[in-house]
């Protein structure tokens, strides 16, 4: 009996593990994605206004990249 709870648990952690890895893989593949794309706006938009291309905040923090 504690054999079998004891394979039903490992079992549920090996899926549970699995799952988790497939979902932080896809976020990461969603994470490069917006990166490029977000580089891509960006560098039409630098080369389309120049000097004039400026992000304006109002919060007390820095900006972070």
């Amino acid at each position: 009996m504690i054999g079998e709870f004891r394979d039903f648990l490992n079992q549920e952690y090996q899926a549970y593990l699995l799952a988790m890895q497939d979902y932080l893989n896809c976020l990461g593949r969603e994470h490069e994605s917006a990166t490029k794309e977000i580089n891509e706006i960006m560098a039409r938009w630098m080369l389309w206004f120049g000097d004039d291309a400026k992000i304006h905040s109002n919060s007390p923090e820095p900006a972070r990249p």
